[in-house]
């Protein structure tokens, strides 16, 4: 399917199969007592695309697990773009604190869309209104949502691509069972998972992992389960929703936003790169040698796109760039790139940048010039002020050694 209708009201008709395919969906729905799906008013005019505002949700925590249940159960059946409703459209005593609306913002901000609503005078729930620290944590939550815009073209481009949806329930990556229930989280994605609060009086929630190194998207702390469908109980930060980097995958943000998308778009791009890693077969009982790998695939546009693939063993390690595409464009240099999970074996870092420029972890720092830290104990190593040129990564290499 693809969307290409544009619904500039809701008295135009909808033409196209996608939209005639998109229009009965939600009205099997609407007519549907368990779904409470609404069809009027359900599209959004967008040059290039057909985007789901909707139901009308009251300002409840009941309504918000319905909103995510309604964003899950779309993407199932082929409608990607919905525009959440954070903090419903209209007040209740439940919303009065603010921390119902703090809560669906941060949900909103991982969804396709997002949009507040309001009527006359009942403007408490739209973001200026609420608690001062309310406030800068959804504006946080808000700039997460924009640095994080070159995975969200991704997935846009995958589902053009391949049909697969930009929000996935976990069903749809973990074909089982134990996963068929569960509606209170989701994928973001097949690299990111997310655990939003959709209760009250608690900041506790389960969450049910699959097999593999899930890194803590906030903290970088490792999740590590060796078995599929493990539930661990997670402490959820008032500043922030859980959700979890897949070790293994690269994911590529900008280092920092603009006023607005456009200029956000000109800035450089931060590479996270959370490593997966299996024991060597070398290993024995008083030495653990490992072998650590990443790789993704992001969209830079124009049928661009960055590759990075990542190999490490215990001492040594290479990280490859590239590009592929019939028409590449190169506009923004790679200004930091981030490993995680880099198990220590040796006092000492070093780095060499494509260019061929060596520098230590650790050294001291000058502004504007190449620089490397790295944390042992988080097993984290950054890089900042690479400056990574276009032409340096059609094909670049960069390596890094423990000694």
């Amino acid at each position: 399917l693809c969307l290409t209708s544009f619904l500039p009201s809701r008295e135009t008709e909808l033409k196209s199969v996608v939209s005639d395919y998109s229009k009965n969906v939600l009205q099997i729905l609407s007519e549907n007592p368990l779904t409470e799906i609404r069809s009027d008013v359900a599209m959004l005019g967008m040059p290039t695309s057909v985007t789901f505002t909707g139901s009308k949700f009251a300002a409840t925590w009941h309504d918000m697990r319905r909103s995510l249940l309604e964003v899950l159960t779309l993407s199932s059946l082929g409608i990607p773009y919905y525009s959440m409703p954070a903090c419903g459209i209209s007040s209740t005593p439940e919303s009065d604190d603010g921390l119902l609306c703090l809560r669906w913002f941060q949900l909103a901000c991982y969804m396709p869309g997002i949009h507040s609503w309001y009527t006359g005078t009942d403007k408490d729930r739209l973001p200026y209104k609420l608690p001062k620290a309310y406030e800068r944590y959804v504006i946080w939550a808000l700039n997460d949502r924009y640095r994080m815009y070159p995975y969200f073209k991704t997935l846009e481009y995958e589902w053009h691509d391949k049909g697969i949806p930009i929000i996935r329930p976990m069903f749809l990556m973990n074909p089982e069972a134990k996963y068929l229930d569960l509606w209170s989280q989701f994928y973001l994605g097949d690299r990111i998972i997310v655990a939003p609060m959709l209760w009250e009086n608690t900041d506790i929630i389960q969450v049910k992992f699959p097999l593999g190194t899930w890194y803590n998207l906030g903290s970088r702390i490792p999740v590590n389960t060796d078995y599929q469908g493990a539930t661990m109980s997670i402490h959820s930060k008032l500043y922030e929703i859980p959700a979890f980097i897949k070790g293994g995958s690269v994911i590529v943000y900008h280092e920092s936003i603009g006023s607005t998308l456009q200029e956000t778009e000109s800035h450089n791009y931060l590479v996270i790169a959370p490593l997966e890693c299996s024991r060597s077969p070398r290993s024995s009982t008083s030495a653990q040698l490992w072998n650590c790998k990443a790789h993704g695939d992001t969209y830079l546009g124009n049928q661009a796109h960055l590759v990075v693939d990542i190999q490490t063993d215990q001492s040594t390690g290479i990280m490859r760039l590239a590009t592929t595409g019939s028409n590449p464009i190169y506009t923004n240099t790679i200004g930091s790139i981030e490993v995680i999970g880099l198990k220590p074996n040796g006092p000492s870092l070093q780095i060499t940048l494509p260019n061929g420029e060596s520098i230590m972890a650790g050294g001291e720092e000058i502004e504007g010039e190449p620089y490397a830290s790295y944390n042992a104990d988080k097993q984290s190593l950054i890089m900042r002020n690479l400056n990574i040129m276009a032409d340096q990564y059609i094909d670049g290499i960069l390596k890094w050694q423990f000694v």
